[in-house]
């Protein structure tokens, strides 16, 4: 089994991945038609040599004499970072004592509990997982915070109570210098069960992992909102048909489910339309 380092340096090797990557990027960031008043400051006489010849070759492959690069307001990147938190310290307050230790992962509560411990009981290491999801644009603005405390037990979150597994709050002020220019966003807060087989689970969501739900509410509550406040800012008015200049362009890093997840949101809308 190749280790994450390894599958990344075979992906940043991988010449086959450098067309696939490069295809995906010109086939989607160029935009056929006349370059739209929002983006008068472009000005692709200043691009490299290099550049301007991949511009050349996009046009040829549309077959049309113009294009532009989609708004830098809506090309969006969306990316998680895992944080460890405890509470407490050690007798002696002295972090350099701490220990790190392997915890075992087939344990069913391995998920509330990271591989660090203090003293030799295991069941004290008592850390949560706390994720932080992020979504930028090109052009430096930042969606609400997401953050997701995972791992919760049946217990800490019944699944009588939040039967889906996820209990999401707004947090007023947690979005300082997003898309709001009055700082008066929010962030979210969101706990998470574990995935475990229950009697009350929904027959359902047997075939949705909690990490895809929690996927799919980042997409309708946070992503999908924060595409919309933009295209709003640049002119667009909801009920609008989406012009071509306001195309949004929106990278993620996330599994096979997760991707699979969102072309079955993609052809439900399609089917819709």
């Amino acid at each position: 089994v190749a280790t994450k380092t390894e599958k990344r340096f075979q992906a940043e090797h991988s010449v086959m991945g450098a067309y696939a990557y490069a295809t995906t990027v010109l086939s989607t960031h160029l935009i056929e038609g006349p370059r739209p008043h929002s983006l008068r400051k472009f000005q692709p006489m200043k691009l490299s040599d290099n550049a301007k010849q991949t511009v050349e070759w996009v046009k040829e492959a549309f077959g049309t004499d113009e294009v532009y690069p989609v708004d830098p307001n809506l090309v969006l990147s969306t990316d998680d970072t895992t944080l460890f938190v405890f509470e407490g310290a050690t007798n002696d307050g002295c972090v350099d004592k701490w220990k790190w230790k392997i915890y075992d992962k087939t344990e069913p509560a391995s998920s509330v509990h990271s591989d660090f411990q203090v003293g030799d009981d295991v069941q004290m290491a008592g850390g949560l997982r706390v994720r932080l999801t992020f979504t930028f644009t090109a052009s430096g603005l930042a969606a609400p915070p997401y953050v997701a405390v995972s791992g919760l037990t049946d217990e800490e979150l019944s699944p009588l109570i939040c039967k889906d597994g996820i209990l999401a709050e707004k947090i007023p002020g947690l979005c300082k210098g997003g898309d709001d220019l009055f700082n008066e966003g929010f962030g979210w807060l969101v706990f998470l069960r574990a995935d475990r087989k229950s009697i009350q689970k929904d027959p359902e969501d047997v075939a949705l992992s909690i990490a895809n739900k929690k996927f799919i509410h980042y997409n309708d509550k946070v992503l999908l909102p924060f595409i919309r406040s933009i295209r709003e800012k640049l002119g667009w008015k909801k009920g609008q048909q989406i012009s071509d200049y306001l195309k949004a362009c929106s990278w993620f890093d996330g599994d096979i489910g997760q991707l699979q997840t969102m072309i079955d949101e993609a052809r439900e809308a399609l089917d819709e339309a």
